[in-house]
């Protein structure tokens, strides 16, 4: 199989819309792993996980479950334009390297889907403020919405159980860069996200993201400078009981 596209999912009224935007000649499969269950029949290469663990964790169960070549993380309420997989998928393919990253632009916006930024960068200035901004000039850029091979996945290791919501992608793709990975953008694959479906979650959503950046500038940042190998052991998510239970921070999952 040459892709598998997997997202922690749980606006199921979304799925389908996102789903006939994977136009592509691919071998490809979706799995997302969510606290929802879907009240419509999904396409046979679609499939979903139920489970309420934290959202980073719920990361760790598609990746184990992910069977292409390469993997594309994603989010339920994002919507991709014709062919955007293949043209990334020809990137890689003629990098001929197992470590070369394929990122994709970026179309995002409050009521408008103008082109906010097509580069995504370890720190960057947010909704919900400007996150270190003394070093927004050298951030690394990051994998946002792109495709990593799944022998790199498996090679940089699991995610730190620390996570809750985000900024574990963005730790997993640090580890690949200090094992030599490299990122190139595709400039004819594209993303939309209309970031109006996120009303109602800047609070909790700001206070969780707070603690996230503070958690990966401990792992890849001292003195103010970027590590090039990380700061820290990895507290690896374990497979044990990984669809029951939370490890690490819990907040209101089990």
């Amino acid at each position: 199989m040459d892709l598998s596209v997997i997202a922690v999912a749980h606006r199921t009224k979304y799925w389908l819309e996102c789903y006939k935007s994977y136009k592509t000649n691919l071998e490809f499969e979706v799995i997302f792993v969510s606290d929802e269950h879907p009240k419509f029949k999904l396409p046979k290469n679609f499939r979903y996980i139920f489970t309420k663990v934290k959202p980073a964790q719920c990361g760790q169960i598609a990746l184990d479950e992910a069977k292409g070549e390469v993997v594309l993380l994603t989010s339920d309420d994002i919507t991709f334009n014709s062919l955007a997989f293949d043209r990334a998928y020809d990137i890689y393919k003629q990098a001929d390297n197992y470590k070369t990253i394929v990122g994709f632009r970026i179309f995002e916006g409050w009521g408008t889907l103008g082109e906010s930024t097509h580069l995504h960068y370890l720190f960057h200035r947010t909704k919900y403020g400007n996150t270190r901004p003394e070093l927004l000039k050298h951030s690394p850029r990051m994998l946002a919405l792109g495709l990593m091979s799944k022998k790199l996945y498996n090679e940089v290791g699991r995610i730190d159980k620390r996570f809750v919501c985000g900024q574990w992608e963005n730790d997993l793709t640090m580890r690949a860069y200090s094992m030599g990975a490299k990122l190139i953008m595709s400039p004819w694959s594209k993303s939309y996200n209309d970031t109006n479906k996120h009303d109602g979650e800047g609070n909790y959503r700001g206070a969780i993201h707070e603690y996230e950046t503070n958690l990966l500038a401990q792992f890849w940042v001292k003195n103010g400078k970027f590590s090039k190998t990380r700061l820290e052991p990895v507290q690896e998510i374990v497979q044990k009981d990984i669809l029951f239970y939370s490890q690490g921070p819990k907040g209101k999952w089990q």
